[in-house]
């Protein structure tokens, strides 16, 4: 079969192969709207809105999500939102 990856080069198409092969399932997590940075590039703090999420979640509602999230097979998290360790 001819995919996108194989017209590349051999080498970019074995990588390729190898990562489709990893059978990730990957989610994304929007943790909160909380930073303490002012990024040049972030269109966060252009918007007037920095304040906390009203459904910001404590540590144990996210590590009881977390186990929710790995029996439905999840094993790549993504965070994004503000700075998600703010809520560490």
């Amino acid at each position: 079969m001819i995919t996108i990856s194989s017209l590349l080069n051999k080498e970019w198409h074995e990588r390729y192969k190898r990562i489709a092969n990893l059978n990730i399932r990957s989610s994304i997590y929007d943790v909160t709207n909380r930073c303490n940075l002012r990024c040049k590039g972030c269109f966060f703090f252009s918007s007037g809105e920095h304040e906390v999420a009203p459904e910001e979640m404590d540590i144990k509602k996210w590590e009881n999500f977390i186990d929710r999230e790995k029996s439905r097979g999840v094993n790549l998290a993504i965070l994004i939102g503000g700075e998600p360790t703010l809520c560490l």
